[in-house]
């Protein structure tokens, strides 16, 4: 039988002792990295469900792009963080109502600060070629617009045709400056965008100081036939 020195156990619990002491922060940081991570996964899984009602909306209104904006919105308002307060006279219906309201009118607020819904389609130049001046009865007012209703155009002249076609696609790209919200994940994930130095990453760095917040972008893309005449002052700005 092999006797084990007591001296020889001390310090085998010793080295234990420090090893668990060096790895504990790095576990406890790894699962606050992966708490991050998994939270701008489902916020992009968001935004790209998002996206297309955002899109809908742009289809149907003439590519309004305030239009735009309140639906996106409406649809990211789920990643704002929300304590409800029960209130005894309040029923708990009307709490989750005035939860979602705050939660929306933040999202409002941070889609007009640190968002952009850009213009790929229709082109400016396709605008120009496009463009003509039609009177909405509704508004009753006249207004410039690429019109969805040529029947006779797309059988004119088939080069013609083709752009007017390419002219009637509503191509939209949605960057969301997503907020870290995780301690200790955030300045690290900062040190990391710097290599990935993409438009998107330079629009959020400077929305940083306005939020106050280090955010990370969330991109989406979609496209889809205009359902209403594109009008040139419904126009979204590039760098809106």
């Amino acid at each position: 039988m092999q006797i084990v020195p007591r001296c020889l156990g001390s310090h085998q619990r010793g080295v234990a002792t420090i090893e668990a002491m060096l790895l504990t922060p790095l576990i406890f940081w790894m699962l606050l990295a992966a708490l991050q991570l998994i939270w701008l996964f489902w916020a992009q899984h968001l935004l790209h469900n998002t996206s297309h009602y955002v899109l809908r909306a742009g289809q149907l209104q003439h590519g309004d792009l305030s239009a735009m904006r309140n639906v996106l919105a409406t649809g990211m308002a789920s990643t704002q963080l929300q304590w409800n307060v029960d209130q005894e006279d309040e029923s708990e219906a009307a709490n989750l109502r005035e939860g979602a309201w705050r939660a929306t009118v933040a999202t409002l607020l941070h889609a007009r600060l640190a968002s952009t819904i850009q213009l790929h389609s229709p082109t400016v130049k396709a605008q120009e070629q496009f463009n003509e001046q039609r009177y909405d009865l509704r508004k009753q007012q006249w207004v410039t617009e690429i019109a969805i209703d040529h029947a006779l155009a797309r059988t004119a002249n088939m080069d013609v045709t083709d752009n007017w076609l390419a002219a009637r696609q509503l191509d939209i790209e949605i960057w969301w400056c997503m907020p870290l919200q995780v301690p200790l994940v955030a300045p690290v994930l900062q040190t990391w965008r710097q290599l990935f130095d993409s438009p998107a990453q330079r629009f959020c760095r400077l929305r940083e100081a306005l939020v106050g917040e280090p955010m990370w972008p969330l991109i989406s893309r979609r496209t889809g036939p205009m359902l209403s005449g594109f009008r040139a002052d419904k126009q979204p700005n590039k760098h809106n």
